[in-house]
């Protein structure tokens, strides 16, 4: 089965995909991420940053690591992609945070 996804990041930026999976579970669990809904949940002062104005940022340091964050451009705030142990897909870790370097 192949699932065939448009998704908008913003005005002017698309991602297609298609997934390719033996059963719709195996594709929806692969195509997770791009259905996610993009709203920053980093905490302000005790409220929500809510924004929906997302983009996504990836780097390979070293090349070893490929790491995926969606970034909030009103706050900051980024929130990493993870990856079952398994191999078998990829989530959002929901952990809105802002970096602050030690001093």
């Amino acid at each position: 089965m192949k699932l065939t996804i448009t998704k908008k990041i913003n005005a002017t930026t698309k991602i297609d995909a298609v997934i390719d999976a033996e059963h719709l579970d195996d594709a929806l669990l692969q195509a997770g991420p791009l259905l996610a809904q993009d709203v920053c949940g980093h905490v302000i002062n005790g409220s929500t940053c809510g924004s929906t104005d997302i983009y996504l940022e990836a780097s390979k340091p070293q090349g070893k690591y490929t790491y995926i964050k969606r970034c909030c451009k009103k706050c900051g705030a980024k929130d990493t992609l993870g990856t079952y142990e398994d191999g078998s897909g990829n989530f959002w870790r929901n952990k809105w945070e802002i970096y602050t370097p030690e001093k």
